[in-house]
Parts: C-alpha cells; sequence; structure tokens
C-alpha cells in the first residue's frame, strides 16, 4: 500500500519545480536507469522551453508489450505513483480555495 510508504523525507525527496516537462524527463530517465527493457527513443532531443530553465527530452519511445512492462514494472510504478501523489498533494496544499 503506497500510504504505508510515505514519509516527510520522500516527500522532500520528490518535490520539483512544478514543471510537467521536468516530470517527464525523470521519468523517462528512471526507465532508462532502471534497465528492465530497453528504451528505444525516436526522433529524440533534447529541448527547453523558452520561459523555464529546465531542459526536457522529446522524443517518441518505443517500448515493449503491455503485459511485459506491467510485470516488470510494479515496484517502479508505485514509486512513480508515490511521487505523483506527493506533488499533486503539494499543488493542491498551493492553491488558495474560496
Amino acid at each position: 500500500m503506497l500510504s504505508d510508504k510515505w514519509s516527510p523525507e520522500l516527500e522532500s525527496a520528490y518535490k520539483t519545480s512544478g514543471n510537467h516537462r521536468t516530470w517527464a524527463t525523470q521519468s523517462l530517465q528512471q526507465a532508462v536507469k532502471s534497465g528492465v527493457y530497453d528504451v528505444n527513443l525516436k526522433d529524440g532531443r533534447v529541448e527547453t522551453h523558452e520561459h523555464e530553465d529546465d531542459p526536457y527530452v522529446k522524443a517518441a519511445i518505443v517500448t515493449p508489450s503491455k503485459t511485459a512492462y506491467v510485470r516488470n514494472h510494479v515496484a517502479l510504478g508505485q514509486d512513480q505513483l508515490m511521487k505523483a501523489t506527493v506533488r499533486l498533494a503539494a499543488l493542491l496544499n498551493a492553491i488558495e480555495w474560496k
């Protein structure tokens, strides 16, 4: 259960600038780093957005079958979901609700 894995240290480690391109690039880097399957990029390039500082990867990603992906990525998926949970909570807490 994800709630069992949450800690203040994880929350601090997973916070980002809020840039969705940074989140996507981090996810791609984690996919490559995990080595569970080969990640093939088609037409990959590093770009920056004119109003943001963080570079990001823009590419088409060629992946293995859905079954193989799910089987090999349960733990990684849980980790990514925890990051998303922390980031969404921070975003919702930052909104000035009326």
